[in-house]
């Protein structure tokens, strides 16, 4: 038996869209956000129960506020936008950092048992891969410390008259807390001009990021918003990014979403 594991992370649906149990490497645990169960592959033909998920209930939240900054244009808001974009940002013929914030309502779980919390987003568009090898595009997840205006919030400020404590909210315990970091990973495929798909056997372009030490501090704290800032992991190549549908994007589905099993 392998001691190592990973997750397989299916949003929006059942597990009757899992990989075969031997596609997979044996001890492979499986979830997915509609379903309490948690499978574990044995390398060969099954899947099996691994465990069950708090018996409390699943809850979901479309995003409060969401908005990105772009250190290529300081002063510029883009809350109302469809689209935020995280990583290097390409103009043209230079690339410049951007990052995403989203804020949850979660008053209604105040004194509830969290057992799990992952945040879902969907890829509408990529450029190159931040490792031109294997594709791979990853994010960190953090708790953004400042009460930012979704209509007002800028790479200079997080809302009017009020600058972060370093431009673009870099510093730690001013602007974003650094302590609890979640980390959340999907894979393209390289294509034309600099495109991507999502690898075949994925699951379309949505982006699970399990997010459950973050809400478990938040409400910890007795705070009644999930407050989240996305920056690339590591130093991002050249023209790399992703932008992901906002809570304005025509297609609900589409639209963030924190999914939280609790009791």
């Amino acid at each position: 038996m392998t001691s190592t594991r990973f997750i397989e992370h299916l949003p929006f649906g059942d597990h009757a869209s899992r990989p075969a149990a031997s596609a997979v490497p044996e001890g492979t645990l499986y979830a997915c956000s509609d379903h309490p169960l948690i499978y574990q592959s044995n390398g060969i033909d099954t899947w099996s129960t691994w465990a069950t998920l708090g018996g409390g209930g699943l809850s979901t939240f479309g995003a409060a506020r969401d908005s990105y900054i772009y250190k290529q244009q300081l002063t510029t808001n883009y809350g109302a936008g469809t689209g935020m974009t995280v990583g290097n940002k390409y103009d043209g013929s230079s690339a410049y950092t951007s990052a995403s914030f989203i804020a949850f309502d979660v008053s209604a779980l105040a004194g509830e048992t969290i057992y799990r919390a992952t945040l879902e987003l969907y890829v509408t568009a990529k450029s190159n891969s931040t490792d031109e090898t294997s594709g791979q595009n990853s994010l960190l997840v953090r708790r953004n410390l400042r009460d930012w205006v979704e209509d007002e919030i800028t790479y200079n400020v997080y809302s009017s008259g009020n600058n972060w404590a370093a431009a673009g909210s870099l510093t730690d315990g001013s602007d974003v807390e650094n302590d609890i970091v979640c980390f959340g990973r999907q894979y393209f495929l390289p294509g034309a001009g600099g495109s991507g798909t999502v690898l075949a056997g994925a699951v379309a372009t949505y982006f699970p990021i399990e997010v459950t030490p973050i809400l478990a501090r938040a409400l910890g704290l007795s705070l009644t918003e999930l407050n989240l800032q996305l920056n690339e992991y590591l130093t991002p190549a050249s023209q790399n990014s992703m932008t992901f549908a906002t809570k304005e994007h025509a297609t609900a589905e589409y639209r963030p979403r924190l999914v939280v099993w609790h009791s």
